[in-house]
């Protein structure tokens, strides 16, 4: 199964957190670290193959069509249970803070439509 905007928000996410445990143990940091290096390395390659694919499907839609794409493929998940609103909602936090007010607004309208 492919990864959506979501999965990549909260795997951003669920690292931020594992680097604040990391950085709480000074014991264990210098091993933790290496290990969450190499396992970043991996998923940061990882993800931009899947960035590079998605951009070779995506590059000729319009922005109507991607918002369109964007919304049934984001029902579809949360009909068959692959997408929740709580990972919807938790995505979303996390990228309201790089938003401007322009993107806000329409995060806002992408969300309310898939209630």
């Amino acid at each position: 199964m492919s990864k959506n905007l979501f999965d990549y928000g909260e795997e951003n996410v669920e690292n931020l957190n594992e680097e604040k445990l990391s950085n709480s143990n000074d014991s264990n940091n210098t091993l933790h670290n290496n290990d969450n290096s190499f396992k970043n390395n991996s998923t940061a390659s990882a993800v931009e193959e899947e960035a590079k694919t998605l951009y070779e499907k995506y590059k000729d839609y319009s922005q109507d069509n991607l918002i369109q794409e964007f919304l049934s493929t984001s029902k579809e998940k949360l009909m068959d249970g692959s997408l929740s609103q709580d990972k919807i909602n938790s995505t979303a936090n996390a990228l309201l803070p790089y938003l401007n007010d322009s993107q806000k607004q329409m995060m806002k309208s992408l969300l309310e439509q898939l209630k």
